[in-house]
């Protein structure tokens, strides 16, 4: 670690910890947790139909790509949606998710159309919480909905995330 690749520095105190337990909790591996700093200053394309990370000093997500506003916080990044009959302001991205989360989990699981931007992703299972997870968050945006589209450009250059073309 600490090591550049292609011109991009990665942190130079990289943080390893163990996550066997958390992976017999979750029943699959977790092979590792990619933070917030990684993000910074760059344009992240999560490409789920060929399984790659893209690492670009300027995001071009495709011309018919969704576009919503990413914020930064020293919390991390986060995104508005709208999930039910509810606009949620401040959902924090968390791409090691595996399914959205809304507050102290109450044991439901719930399906939940949910709208980024124009786009409506229907029937996302959606874990039911009655307190937040995280003072001031209104839940979480996991991989589980991220995995739905070709690809995701998480691009804090330009304060902003794109979803490309939904998957079949």
């Amino acid at each position: 670690m600490g090591a550049s690749s292609q011109g991009f520095r990665f942190s130079a105190d990289p943080l390893v910890i163990d996550l066997s337990s958390e992976s017999r909790v979750l029943g699959a591996p977790i092979d590792g947790l990619i933070g917030r700093d990684f993000f910074q200053g760059r344009s992240i394309k999560i490409d789920f139909k060929r399984s790659r990370l893209h690492v670009s000093p300027i995001g071009k997500p495709g011309p018919n790509a969704t576009r919503l506003p990413l914020s930064h916080s020293r919390d991390g990044m986060f995104v508005g949606l709208t999930a039910g009959d509810s606009f949620l302001q401040r959902v924090r991205l968390d791409t090691g998710c595996g399914s959205p989360h809304r507050g102290t989990r109450d044991g439901k699981t719930l399906k939940t159309d949910v709208n980024l931007g124009s786009l409506v992703m229907s029937d996302v299972h959606t874990d039911a919480y009655r307190r937040p997870l995280f003072a001031g968050e209104d839940g979480l945006l996991g991989t589980a909905l991220l995995s739905r589209f070709d690809s995701v450009w998480i691009d804090s250059i330009n304060n902003r995330i794109s979803f490309e073309s939904v998957r079949d």
